[in-house]
């Protein structure tokens, strides 16, 4: 086991990276609850969206995704948030995907490695598109596809998630 403070963990069992992505349209949720009560870190209450919409699972590339929660200013607070992913393939439909999310407001939900969720964005705070690339390769064995990066500020790290992410 390792200290830090009063922090207890298994040293070394942390997978890095992602196994989900799941977006939201920041108008398409009603409402986020409050952390808490077993755990001030953790949303228990389920995230309710608007009759008819659910979340949608990002179809990324596998070893191609993960969470950068960092700190933007360490004197007055605040957090800057990313999620780089890669979509397979460059085509029509991602094409299509891609110059929709421009100029979106949306929350993720990710579910990482470790079983964990973790909340990224809010209603006041959401995320948006801060950069694309399309490249098709240009000789046999080139990846081709999406290289994308949502982004987004808050006051305080990531909250995990315990509810349920009804997808259509």
């Amino acid at each position: 086991m390792c200290e830090v403070g009063p922090i207890t963990r298994q040293c070394g069992a942390a997978t890095p990276g992602i196994a989900k992505l799941y977006l939201a349209e920041v108008g398409d949720i009603t409402n986020i609850g409050l952390p808490g009560p077993t755990d001030p870190w953790t949303i228990e209450t389920p995230i309710t969206l608007t009759a008819g919409k659910f979340w949608k699972d990002i179809p990324f590339v596998e070893l191609e995704a993960g969470l950068v929660d960092e700190i933007a200013d360490a004197v007055n607070g605040g957090f800057k948030k990313d999620i780089p992913f890669k979509l397979a393939r460059y085509n029509a439909a991602n094409n299509k995907w891609v110059n929709d999310l421009i100029g979106a407001r949306v929350i993720a939900i990710i579910a990482d490695n470790n079983d964990q969720m973790i909340i990224v964005g809010s209603k006041k705070q959401p995320l948006r598109l801060e950069k694309a690339k399309g490249d098709t390769g240009q000789k046999p064995g080139d990846k081709n596809g999406w290289e994308l990066n949502l982004t987004g500020n808050g006051d305080k790290p990531c909250f995990f998630y315990t509810g349920a992410v009804p997808l259509s």
